[in-house]
Order: C-alpha cells, then structure tokens, then sequence
C-alpha cells in the first residue's frame, strides 16, 4: 500500500525544505561544529546529529522566526548533551593542521596555533558564546536567545572568554 496523495505531497514538502534549508546552512553548522569541539572527527558527528534533530523536529519550521539561530541552537544543545554524556574522547583536543583551526589572514602559523590552543582551553560555556559572538558574528541578543540565558549573563561570559584568552595570549 501507497501513501495517500496528501501525505506524499507533505513528505515531498518536507524533503524540499530540509533540501533548502541544508543548502543554505551547512557550512555554517559544520564551521560552528568544529570551533566547538576543535576536531574534524567530532565536529562531524556533532554537524550529523545536529542535521538528525533538525530532520525530527522540521514540522516546527513554519514557527521559526531565524532559521540559521535555531539550528545553532540544536547544534549547541547537542553539543552540551555530549559534554554532559563525556561521549566523546577529548572535547579539548586541537589539530592545528585543520585549515578551520586557523585565524584567518594571520601569516604566522605560531600566532594561530597560539589562539587555537586559547580557544580550545576556553570552558565550554565561555568558547560557545565567544565563538557564536566572534567568529559567527551573531549579536548579544540572538545569542541570548539561543542559549535561553539573559543578555546580561551572555557579555558576562563573552568578557570572560575575552579575558581568558587575553591572558593566554600574554
């Protein structure tokens, strides 16, 4: 037996959106993924469980009002659930040969390994918001909203990451 016509239409549908909405995010989740964990081999796991959750809960799509935010937020969530779970081998390991383990436009690979091994020393709360701050350029409120945290505690941790890594660099 076949599906009926209104619920292949839907499937059709909902494969179309998730098609689109892949397209246009992939690199960023897949960017974000690796400045979390700071290795290609986690950063990959974290970007598929992360696409997983958006496939499960993409009948939720119509009440999204920013699309790249909310699938930030899964990614970060998720991220948080494998800290928790210690699933991973070692969440703080860093590859400098990674191209995305560099800072862009600096030609001084000491400087940029430097600023890697800051960023991965960062506490996970602290490197969430610096990255999703710094490197993904997202403002204090979505980021307050993404993490479900008040704007005052979000520049609280950002300035904490911003001295963390100040301190680092010395």
């Amino acid at each position: 037996m076949g599906l009926r016509k209104e619920e292949r239409q839907e499937k059709e549908f909902a494969e179309l959106t998730f098609n689109r909405i892949f397209e246009a995010h992939y690199r960023d989740v897949y960017r974000l993924a690796f400045h979390l964990t700071q290795n290609k081999e986690d950063a990959e796991d974290l970007f598929q469980d992360t696409w997983l959750r958006v496939t499960r809960n993409l009948s939720r799509i119509a009440l999204v009002r920013d699309v790249k935010a909310w699938i930030f937020t899964i990614a970060m969530n998720r991220f948080r659930d494998q800290l928790r779970k210690k699933k991973w081998r070692s969440i703080m390991r860093l590859n400098p040969d990674s191209e995305h383990g560099a800072a862009a436009g600096n030609p001084n690979p000491d400087w940029r390994l430097s600023l890697s091994q800051a960023i991965a020393n960062l506490p996970p709360k602290l490197r969430i918001v610096f990255v999703l701050k710094e490197m993904e350029g997202f403002k204090y409120e979505e980021i307050s909203r993404m993490l479900g945290k008040p704007i005052g505690t979000v520049k609280t941790l950002q300035h904490r990451a911003l001295l963390q890594l100040r301190e680092e660099l010395k």
